[in-house]
């Protein structure tokens, strides 16, 4: 889950990230893992929340034209927004 959302930092840095948040919870009560990124790219937000619960492992990924949810991590690494 670390490599998908590290692949996602440097797709935002790659495409000249003008802001980033990353909220983090691990080992919370409700999450074995927590990360959502969230970065702007041209006024542009997109949206990653990495998330493990109950050993299941899910991504959720929004933009403006796009929104995936309980994708598996390599569901995400394939997203057509990676070219």
């Amino acid at each position: 889950m670390d490599n998908a959302k590290n692949e996602f930092i440097k797709w935002l840095n790659k495409n000249q990230i003008e802001s980033v948040s990353i909220y983090t919870s691990y080992n919370s009560k409700d999450y074995d893992y927590y990360v959502n990124v969230i970065g702007c790219i041209d006024s542009e937000f997109y949206n990653a929340c990495f998330m493990i619960y109950e050993g299941q492992e899910s991504i959720v990924y929004k933009d403006k034209s796009h929104k995936y949810t309980g994708l598996s991590i390599l569901e995400f690494l394939d997203l057509s927004f990676w070219d």
